[in-house]
């Protein structure tokens, strides 16, 4: 088997897909077996006589390459991860946020309820109240005895009072 076959098998498995692939050759110095080479896998093809500096230069850069990728998958890993929970945290939100405005507009009704439950409140008990009032007022008109007009001064001065706090209400 030679190096060229070898190095398609590793280039064609999932698991060593990502290894780099370095030719080192005295036998195979034409420039179609250094096409062939690339073809094959290899991210570079050396001839010896080599220089060990280059080489160990190489092997430090895809080293180097190697672990920024590692790194690169691992921060991927992370991001994901936080996305998912930024994902959790934006449901649980919406949940919360439905919650309120469901709160918010059963508020709405019970104000609204309220409302006309006062209204309705005020009304009933203004109708009796302006008839003590005028009522008091033409007794006061008739009376004759000084006992009848004190009393009637009562009555209208607590109706109107009572009034007053139905107007505020």
């Amino acid at each position: 088997m030679t190096g060229f076959e070898v190095a398609e098998i590793l280039h064609g498995a999932m698991q060593t897909h990502n290894i780099p692939i370095i030719f080192l050759t005295a036998a195979y110095k034409r420039n179609q077996d250094t096409t062939r080479g690339y073809s094959s896998g290899a991210v570079d093809y050396l001839l010896k006589p080599l220089d060990e500096h280059v080489l160990l230069s190489k092997v430090r850069i895809f080293l180097d390459l190697f672990e920024k990728s590692q790194e690169l998958e691992m921060m991927t890993r992370r991001l994901q991860e936080r996305n998912g929970q930024l994902e959790r945290e934006i449901d649980q939100r919406k949940k919360l946020e439905s919650e309120l405005l469901k709160s918010r507009d059963a508020a709405n009704a019970a104000n609204r309820a309220k409302s006309t439950f006062l209204a309705s409140m005020s009304h009933e008990i203004r109708t009796p109240m302006n008839a003590i009032i005028g009522m008091a007022d033409l007794w006061d008109e008739k009376a004759t005895a000084a006992e009848q007009r004190e009393s009637m001064t009562i009555i209208k001065d607590s109706g109107n009072a009572l009034l007053t706090l139905i107007n505020d209400i």
